[in-house]
């Protein structure tokens, strides 16, 4: 699902490579798109206030409206704030990231899944894991953002000429991700080592080729030093921030907390969906083409 319209990557020079290629394919609506989302969410803490009771999920008495509306409500301006600066970073990195690989569309797609589709799913999902509190926040939304991150960067990268792409980076950093997750939300030993060295050993079979790849010094280094690496840095930047700050590695104080259930469902998500399309998709085309 590219835009046969927009040139492709290796078309152009390097010098002023990025700008170019982004000043012309973005467009105006993306950002009133991109732009509303915080906006809306302050709007709606204006309207309503900290986390009101009806709106909020409620363990033991959840209701059809409240599996939505509750990731749109914060429970103070601070909680706000932190959820719209981590959209701030993530989503337009990986909007840029979508847009310069051609995949505008599937960003748009995402983007509307995420917002519509996926609160309800997460919160069914929170449910069956918890029994008492209540849940409220953009935050599972947001990590869902974070998990997408791996598959724009898996195609930004490819699309420039490195051996690497969706099929072998984009699941490589997801595994990379959850191991640096159980490091920093598993308090037990006994079960976090086994998993961190399993996730870890299932990234490094994605990335080896890349890996020995940079080992010689074949094309990743060209690349890392090009306009399209600096871009490629700043999406694995707000990938691995992201991952961090979703997931603290400390227990929150006082009667507030991190929902890292939630984070967790959010994340891997927001990965396995778009890349299981990404991934049919490819294949689906890539028959068209050999038929």
């Amino acid at each position: 699902m590219r835009d046969r319209a927009w040139a492709p990557p290796e078309a152009r020079s390097a010098d002023g490579a990025r700008e170019e290629e982004l000043s012309e394919r973005l467009e105006p609506i993306d950002f009133v798109a991109l732009g509303g989302v915080p906006a809306f969410l302050v709007v709606v803490f204006v309207l309503f206030g900290s986390a009101p009771d009806g709106l909020t999920l409620s363990y033991s008495s959840p209701t059809p409206l409240s599996v939505l509306t509750a990731h749109y409500v914060h429970g103070s301006v601070d909680h706000l704030v932190a959820n719209v600066a981590a959209y701030a970073f993530v989503v337009p990195t990986a909007y840029v990231l979508s847009v310069m690989s051609g995949r505008r569309r599937e960003f748009g797609v995402a983007l509307v899944g995420f917002l519509l589709v996926l609160p309800p799913v997460l919160s069914g999902l929170v449910l069956v894991g918890f029994e008492r509190g209540v849940a409220f926040g953009f935050s599972g939304v947001t990590m869902a953002f974070v998990g997408l991150l791996p598959v724009f960067l898996g195609s930004f990268v490819g699309d420039g000429g490195v051996h690497a792409g969706v099929d072998d980076l984009a699941p490589g950093l997801f595994f990379l991700g959850l191991g640096l997750i159980a490091v920093r939300s598993i308090p037990t030993d006994a079960y976090r080592l086994p998993i961190v060295v399993v996730a870890v050993a299932v990234a490094i079979a994605y990335l080896r080729e890349p890996i020995e790849t940079v080992i010689r010094g074949g094309g990743w280094l060209r690349f890392a030093g090009s306009p399209r690496g600096e871009v490629a840095t700043l999406g694995l930047l707000a990938f691995l921030l992201g991952v961090l700050v979703g997931f603290p590695g400390h227990a929150a104080d006082g009667p507030v907390v991190v929902n890292t259930h939630g984070h967790l469902l959010g994340y891997a998500l927001g990965f396995v969906a778009p890349y299981s399309v990404t991934r049919f998709t490819g294949r689906l085309s890539a028959s068209a083409g050999g038929g």
